[in-house]
């Protein structure tokens, strides 16, 4: 049973240095399940450092936005920073 396991994951913005296709599998071998957009039964985004616009540093993501939305009208989902993700991973290898 992977850290994933029973979790809907969207993923949000750069993840370097993985690519978006690493970070989906390793999702999906933790027992995730990947959707490339952002809905009611989403329970986790990983946000990455550019998920925010360079010129307009106050807009993030509409996945983030959609998210933070949902949140706010209490829908159970938890947003990740890479770093976080980061360390999940690096556990995972050393496990």
């Amino acid at each position: 049973m992977g850290v994933f396991h029973h979790q809907v994951v969207a993923i949000t913005g750069s993840l370097r240095p993985v690519t978006r296709e690493q970070a989906i599998r390793f999702v999906q071998e933790q027992g995730g399940t990947y959707q490339g957009f952002v809905s009611d039964k989403t329970t986790l985004l990983i946000a990455g450092h550019k998920q925010l616009d360079l010129f307009n540093p106050d807009k993030r993501s509409l996945k983030y936005t959609a998210a933070k939305a949902r949140q706010a009208s209490g829908q159970a989902l938890t947003i990740l920073g890479e770093d976080d993700f980061f360390s999940l991973m690096k556990k995972s290898h050393h496990a």
